[in-house]
């Protein structure tokens, strides 16, 4: 964990300049906070998804508004959720990335994928790393439709190996943002994949 009291203030004026330049305010404290607390990876997320609404944002009463698929969210709205899982087949990928305690990845859905159409992929910046495991996959896939529903895999350890034919897989907290509707409903489908015993 970084220690935000000596360069949280460098890294929140990079983010709020990077904001004005596009003519509207978002702010990472708008966000309900994770559990892991506050750190740099945090704000690059807060960054991407801010870059994800940029172009598609006004201001209304002195409110960031967030136009998308025919819905309007406020930048208050947005709420996260965590799970707490891992990524499968870094067996396939341990010449392409080395994982990083802390390290935060863009999880995106991957449609083309031949032998799922709703894999969820893990991608260190363009390169695929990794996958959402296959009984939540279908779950954030659909989450992830949503163009306001972002998601993120934050490392939490080494590679392991669980057997039961899994091959090697990183544990990670995956941290999604969206609005409280989608943010409730995927909570529910998590509770339920956990009383069931799949995940």
């Amino acid at each position: 964990m970084f220690d935000t009291t000596k360069i949280g203030k460098r890294v929140i004026l990079y983010l709020f300049a990077e904001i004005k330049c596009h003519n509207c305010y978002y702010s990472r404290t708008s966000l309900q906070q994770p559990s892991m607390g506050t750190s740099v990876l945090a704000f690059v997320e807060s960054l991407t998804l801010f870059r994800s609404f940029s172009g598609k944002a006004h201001h209304k009463g002195g409110v960031s508004v967030i136009t998308m698929a025919s819905q309007v969210v406020t930048a208050t709205e947005l709420q996260v959720l965590e799970i707490d899982s891992y990524i499968r087949g870094y067996h396939a990928y341990t010449d392409v990335w080395v994982p990083m305690v802390g390290e935060s990845l863009l999880v995106k859905p991957e449609p083309a994928n031949a032998k799922d159409k709703k894999a969820v992929a893990i991608l260190k910046e363009t390169t695929i790393v990794g996958h959402v495991p296959q009984n939540l996959a279908p779950r954030l896939f659909q989450f992830l439709r949503r163009d306001v529903n972002k998601a993120f895999a934050v490392i939490r350890g080494d590679k392991v190996n669980r057997g039961a034919g899994y091959g090697l897989e990183v544990p990670c907290i995956y941290r999604l943002y969206g609005p409280p509707a989608y943010i409730n409903k995927m909570r529910e489908l998590v509770n339920d994949l956990i009383a069931a015993g799949h995940l």
